[in-house]
Order: C-alpha cells, then sequence, then structure tokens
C-alpha cells in the first residue's frame, strides 16, 4: 500500500502544481477579481476505473477453484460534489461515487482422483458494487485562467459483493457444487487522493451557471477485507487454511474523470437583483 500512495502521490502532485504552472504566470488583477466571485459549486462527472487486483486472492481462487483469468473490470464511474470555498485557497465539502467492478469467467477444469478422471465445467460471477461516501478537503494553488486543485477524501465505502458459480461435472458425487456462494454488503473505511484542472468556459462572466469543465484523476483506497470463500469451506477434502483467510478482492483503484462543474453563487446574485 505505502508504495501504491506513493506513487500516487507524485503523479497527482506533478499534475496539481507543475502543469498549471506553466499556464497561469499572468494572473491579473482582472482574474483575481473574477475568482471571488465563484466559492460554492457542484461537480458532476463520469469516468473509467482502473482496478487495482489482489494478487493473493486471485492466486487462492486459481488453486481451489482451476481459474485461468485473473482480470478485474469495471464500469464508467458516476462522481458527485459539492464544495465551498469558504477560506481563500482551500475548499472543503462532501463527495459521493458509484462504479462496478467485476469479473467473470468460463473455463473448464480437468480433475482426478485415486479412482476416476473428469472435467468440471466453470462459469464464475463475481460483482463489487461500491458506493464511497466522503468528507473532503482541497487545496486550490492556482485560480485562473486555469483553476488547479488537489485533495483528499475521508469517510466509508459501502459496497456489496457477490459470487456466483455455475458448474457441472462429470461426476455424479463430485463435492464440488455451484450456486450462489457470497452475498453480503460492507461498510469500510475508505481514503481517496486526487487531483484536478477546472477549464473554465468563459472566465470574463460572472453570470454562467455551468461553469467549467474538469478533468481529474484520483486514487481510492478502501482498507476492508472478508472472509468471502467462507461458504464452500466444506466442499474440499483437502486442508483448507488458505479458503479460512480474509481477503481484499479489489483494495484500490485508480480514475480517470471528465466532467463539468455547476456554479450557484452567480444564480444568487441573479435572485438579489431581480
Amino acid at each position: 500500500m505505502t508504495k501504491f500512495l506513493l506513487a500516487t502521490a507524485i503523479v497527482l502532485l506533478h499534475f496539481t502544481f507543475m502543469i498549471p504552472c506553466k499556464v497561469n504566470c499572468n494572473t491579473t488583477e482582472e482574474t483575481l477579481l473574477f475568482d471571488k466571485d465563484y466559492n460554492t459549486i457542484v461537480s458532476l462527472s463520469i469516468g473509467y476505473p482502473i482496478p487495482g487486483k489482489s494478487y493473493t486472492f486471485f492466486e487462492t481462487f486459481s488453486k481451489y477453484f482451476g481459474s485461468k483469468e485473473n482480470t478485474v473490470k469495471s464500469l464508467p464511474n458516476i462522481t458527485f460534489a459539492f464544495k465551498g470555498e469558504f477560506i481563500k485557497g482551500y475548499r472543503f465539502g462532501i463527495m459521493a461515487e458509484y462504479y462496478r467492478n467485476y469479473y467473470s469467467e468460463y473455463y473448464v477444469q480437468p480433475y482426478e482422483d485415486s479412482f476416476q478422471k473428469g472435467n468440471r465445467y466453470i462459469n464464475q460471477e463475481i460483482n463489487i458494487d461500491n458506493l464511497p461516501l466522503l468528507v473532503i478537503a482541497e487545496l486550490v494553488p492556482y485560480s485562473l485562467p486555469y483553476k488547479s486543485y488537489v485533495g483528499i477524501g475521508l469517510g466509508v465505502n459501502l459496497s456489496k459483493i457477490s459470487w456466483k458459480e455455475e458448474l457441472s461435472s462429470d461426476f455424479d458425487d463430485d463435492l464440488r457444487k455451484g450456486g450462489n456462494h457470497f452475498q453480503e454488503s460492507l461498510l469500510a473505511p475508505t481514503l481517496r487522493i486526487y487531483s484536478g484542472l477546472e477549464l473554465r468556459f468563459d472566465r470574463h462572466s460572472v453570470s454562467n451557471f455551468i461553469n467549467s469543465l474538469i478533468l481529474e484523476i484520483a486514487a481510492n483506497y478502501s482498507f476492508s477485507s472478508i472472509e468471502f470463500f467462507k461458504g464452500v469451506q466444506n466442499q474440499f477434502i483437502t486442508e483448507t487454511n488458505e479458503l479460512e483467510q480474509n481477503y481484499s478482492i479489489v483494495p484500490y483503484s485508480i480514475f480517470i474523470n471528465l466532467g463539468l462543474t455547476l456554479d450557484f453563487d452567480p444564480l444568487k446574485k441573479q435572485t438579489k437583483n431581480s
């Protein structure tokens, strides 16, 4: 985990400080005055999660269940954030995100014992639905023309994990049976570090409700582990110490997000003026 967090932090800091520094060096009094008018925003974004799988989990999965692949895939994520710049250069708020990790594989597992040999025909499906709920804090080192930020979020990840195995065997008395082996919800502490750029559509207008386009890179780490194989331990006559351990299937994910920020301060001003 330490190497993961260190590498992610280096990338995010470079993204936040080095890139904007090349374009924000000519900040004028006009842009500073303009920036003071934007305090409270909502951001909506979608992106592509890159899951970080647990190699220990898939080694155990392959050893006992004969799987060939260990590729975890993801559906696009949806991210919502509400944040305000109550102190110049610092923003605080809340964030919610939804994404799904999944693993699916069909394969044939050769099997033999002292009396017979044959094959098992297996289809595996593991789905992990994630809903992180976070309190966030951001540092905004550069404002205009491109606003950059780096942030950290702390909270919980509400996840729903299911494992369904479809199995047919050449042996009528095979101990291995398919079924819904695991289905539980889990609440686990979660850490998020992220960095982004806000590219404003028209920096000379303070009346824009749709404020800017955002590009963000983020990483989530969930401090969770589960006794995933507890429902199938009785299907093996050999020693099953590894099946009795707790595992984290997808401990972290990297996100590349693209979205919009909505600014509510101009609406308040228009309401007051009317």
